[in-house]
């Protein structure tokens, strides 16, 4: 059976789990399935001519006809001959028992009071930042108004559920599911107050407090609005109360549908006082077993290998690698040591090197290894700190604590690593905090964390489907605590990387951008990825005085993070500061090595900048080709070496490499298009590169993507051109990196209205 979901990430597979790509590039044929799945009548017949009308409504009607036709064909040989079915000669259906939707599942399973199967099923709403181009408006109202009856229908299910909880004494599933409401609508005062309520009653009232300040400053900051009075009565209530106080929740409304209740789960917070407290208790369980004695020559650079499993459950493998990624980010608080990215180390993982070759290959003074054993409730770490030069041990230690410590457990290891490797600061940041604050930077359950943890590594293919897996963990994440700071900061960056590689309609992924870095910042202003991220907002919106003050203040706080060190290169790109730009780029490159392309190509932009020498800008192709064996599946990074093999003549290879790259996104993708309309314009098809052009022009967004047709024009030789769509474009720090740099906009910046257009976008250089 064929298996389409449709609420959130897009996705379609076959019988055995395979993911049908072809069809996913093609938003239209994949719209064209879920309408037939899901429009009235349900499981009922729709006439062609409604399809031409919804989808081909620029078309005549042969032509209209003709395409349906061609989508259908496709549709058919992809799919299956009989999944969409012909009735007569004008009618269309899709054969139920040959498809499965998730869409339709998730109310069948409300239907018959499967209340918790049903919010399984729910990932995101419907066709969730899935653009379908060139469709009629009346196909637009249908997708907005199944959208939002398909999500209060969620609503609803999600909250007679937190009320049943609560009626059953069980305030820690309920609050769950009042935080998943929060998450989605959090100015709402009444889903505010209903989970401040449950808090309390579960006897956190810090929690509930905390919880109202952060809708306050969402309140105010995005709508400038005030606080809901029944919120404020709460809160002075909760702050008058002694101790252990719990107020009366409010009565539960009569419940058309009664929920099927999961099974009671535990939650435990971990604060100061706790951690304080198991010190004490588990003071005896610490043994630390001091190895040989550190060289005098000082350990400035560090690069922690992957931890090895040494638990009997293989399953525990996601765990350790997340124990892995916490070890980098608390060592990465003291400003005395440079850490090598997780990027780049996460490759040895199982080598056969020895420890010089990787120290040499990464460039840095010492080596962490590392073994992490799970068994039950207790976690066993044995952690070791190894001269790259000598492959000499400076220090070993072993640790033991139980699970619910292991936050705890990580900030000793940490803190002693550093002891060893002559870091005489405190760390910048404190690694836990009162519960009375904002969250520490990571989160407290390690369910958060690893959902963290696989976001930030789909986000780094780039790729679509990459985006979208990344985009539902942070949105997991969210709906478990709704105070996490990291996972919005992470929807900032999603939502900027579709704006940026045409995933999604620019400017509503711009504005969730800027609200996502403001909720993260609004809950903690402490963790440099969060200020990166706002940061990238700020030059997005051209208020670059403020970015370039988030990106130092990014840097103060994480000294080795990567990327602020590259996000600020390309906002130095932009001023025309090379130096400082060069200097950054090579910061990045020396945290992590094997950074992905863009790192290496911001290098060259400041290199150019500083020189002036242009022969020495574009990348060789020995550097080029082991990039690409990292990034064997971002198109954008294919899409560019394609163009550079152009620039140098070797179009047979550029050809075959473009082609490769259109694989990996979908067709017409305006980010993709001006790379294959320069490959064709010097290689010799030039007919079809103006022709490209057109098309591309025909864009509904054609106004907001100025630089993109002033790219091909400037190819073309057309300089006026370019100059008129230049003033059109809506601009992103990335863009004006390029036209102030990149090698193919050199023939503007010679032109008298170059440094007056920079003027105007508030750069003077």
């Amino acid at each position: 059976m064929l298996r389409l979901r449709v609420l959130g990430a897009v996705d379609l597979r076959d019988g055995e789990g395979r993911e049908l790509r072809t069809v996913l590039a093609q938003p239209k044929r994949v719209a064209l399935l879920a309408y037939l799945a899901l429009a009235a009548p349900r499981g009922g017949t729709h006439r062609r001519d409604k399809f031409l009308a919804l989808f081909w409504p620029e078309h005549d009607a042969e032509h209209a006809r003709n395409a349906l036709s061609q989508a259908l064909h496709f549709l058919r040989r992809t799919v299956g001959a009989d999944a969409v079915v012909s009735r007569g000669t004008e009618e269309l259906a899709l054969d139920a028992s040959r498809v499965w939707c998730d869409a339709v599942a998730f109310e069948e399973a409300l239907d018959a009071n499967r209340v918790t199967d049903a919010l399984d099923l729910y990932r995101g709403d419907l066709f969730e930042a899935f653009h379908v181009a060139d469709t009629a408006p009346e196909f637009d109202r249908w997708l907005e108004q199944e959208r939002k009856r398909l999500a209060q229908r969620f609503d609803g299910a999600v909250e007679r559920l937190a009320t049943d909880r609560e009626a059953a004494v069980d305030f820690a599933e309920a609050i769950t599911w009042w935080r998943r409401l929060a998450a989605r609508d959090p100015y709402s005062g009444r889903i505010t107050l209903r989970l401040m309520q449950a808090l309390a009653a579960s006897g956190d009232s810090a929690a509930a407090i905390q919880h109202a300040r952060v809708h306050e400053r969402l309140l105010r900051a995005d709508l400038d609005a005030a606080v809901d009075a029944e919120i404020t009565a709460l809160i002075e209530q909760l702050k008058a109360a002694p101790s252990g106080y719990r107020p009366p929740l409010p009565r539960p409304s009569s419940k058309a549908e009664q929920p099927k209740a999961k099974p009671p789960r535990s939650r435990r917070r971990l604060t100061v006082l706790a951690a304080i407290a198991a010190i004490a208790i588990a003071g005896g369980t610490l043994a630390l077993r001091t190895g040989l004695t550190a060289t005098p020559a000082p350990i400035r650079s560090l690069a922690v290998l992957p931890l090895d499993n040494l638990s009997p459950d293989s399953a525990q493998q996601s765990f350790v690698d997340g124990m892995h990624d916490v070890l980098i980010t608390e060592l990465a608080r003291f400003p005395d040591l440079s850490v090598i990215s997780r990027t780049s180390v996460m490759r040895y993982r199982g080598t056969s090197k020895s420890v010089p070759e990787i120290a040499q290959e990464l460039k840095v003074d010492g080596i962490i290894e590392g073994a992490v054993v799970r068994d039950g409730g207790r976690v066993r770490i044995t952690a070791q700190l190894i001269r790259g030069n000598s492959d000499r041990h400076v220090w070993v230690g072993r640790y033991e604590r139980d699970l619910r410590d292991v936050l705890v457990l990580q900030g000793d290891i940490a803190e002693a690593i550093a002891h060893q490797v002559r870091a005489q600061s405190a760390p910048l940041q404190p690694p836990r905090r009162s519960s009375a604050g904002p969250r520490d930077s990571l989160p407290e359950e390690l369910y958060l964390r690893e959902l963290y943890r696989r976001g930030r590594q789909a986000e780094l293919s780039r790729s679509q489907i990459g985006i979208q897996t990344a985009k539902e963990a942070y949105r997991r994440a969210i709906a478990r605590d709704s105070t996490f700071a990291l996972a919005y900061a992470g929807l900032a960056g999603i939502y900027g990387l579709e704006a940026g590689y045409d995933y999604a309609p620019m400017l509503p992924a711009r504005d969730s951008a800027r609200m996502m870095a403001r909720r993260a910042i609004a809950l903690d202003s402490m963790i440099p990825d969060i200020r990166a991220a706002f940061a990238v907002t700020l030059a997005d919106a051209g208020q670059f005085e403020a970015a370039e003050r988030e990106f130092r203040r990014a840097i103060e706080l994480g000294p080795s993070n990567p990327r602020a060190h590259y996000l600020y290169s390309m906002l130095l790109v932009v001023l025309g500061r090379g130096d400082e730009a060069l200097r950054e780029a090579r910061r990045t490159l020396e945290l992590d090595p094997f950074a992905p392309r863009v790192a290496l190509v911001m290098e060259r932009y400041a290199t150019w900048l500083v020189t002036g020498d242009r022969p020495h800008f574009r990348l060789p192709v020995r550097e080029r080709r082991p990039i690409l064996k990292l990034e064997p599946g971002d198109w954008y990074a294919r899409a560019r070496e394609a163009v550079e093999l152009a620039q140098e003549g070797r179009c047979d290879d550029a050809r075959a490499e473009i082609r490769q790259a259109q694989q990996g996104v979908q067709p017409g993708n305006m980010v993709m298009l001006p790379h294959l309309g320069e490959v064709l314009w010097r290689c010799g098809d030039r007919a079809k590169s103006r022709a490209l052009l057109s098309q591309m022009k025909r864009r509904p967004d054609a106004q907001l993507r100025g630089f993109y047709f002033a790219w091909l024009h400037t190819v073309f030789g057309e300089n006026d051109s370019a100059f008129v769509w230049l003033e059109r474009n809506h601009w992103t720090m990335s863009n004006l990196s390029q036209l102030s740099a990149s090698w193919v906009m050199d023939p503007l910046r010679s032109d008298p209205r170059y440094l007056p257009l920079m003027q105007q976008l508030g750069i003077r250089k």
